[in-house]
């Protein structure tokens, strides 16, 4: 595909998001998430037991939030390149985060989000999916762990 139906398919401007998930998550499955994402990208994460925010996600919060300490919870923008990924840890069992479309300008945007994806599908050894906002079953794109 060139980068015109690329964009047309995948990144097209609707006023939503896609989400970016991994199903069927463990409590493993998200440290090696988090310890993927705290190496490879840019992090902004709002700790949510502190309040304060930090550059790398630790992942004993998130857990803990998990596990059904539910006084506080966080979220994090990950950051690559120009291309920013908006995290909720809202349940342990679904890794899933949003992107904007209007982020992705070029084949090389779309290139080396890809290639993160993958990279990241081999790290937790589950396939990463592309989807439409809030539409788990429109799947854009299925990046499998090979």
């Amino acid at each position: 595909m060139n980068w015109s139906e690329i964009k047309q398919q995948i990144y097209f401007y609707d006023g939503s998001l896609r989400d970016v998930i991994v199903q069927d998550t463990t409590a493993s499955d998200w440290e090696k998430w988090i310890d993927f994402v705290n190496e490879n990208c840019k992090v902004d994460w709002l700790n949510g037991k502190t309040v304060k925010n930090e550059s790398k996600i630790k992942f004993d919060i998130v857990n803990e939030f998990f596990e059904g300490n539910e006084d506080y919870s966080s979220s994090a923008n990950i950051l690559l390149d120009k291309i920013l990924m908006n995290v909720h840890f809202f349940k342990s069992t679904e890794i899933k985060f949003d992107i904007d479309p209007k982020d992705f300008h070029t084949m090389e945007h779309h290139e080396k989000f890809i290639n993160l994806l993958g990279a990241m599908a081999k790290a937790i050894g589950k396939p990463v999916l592309i989807t439409g906002e809030n539409e788990p079953e429109r799947i854009l794109i299925k990046i499998s762990q090979e």
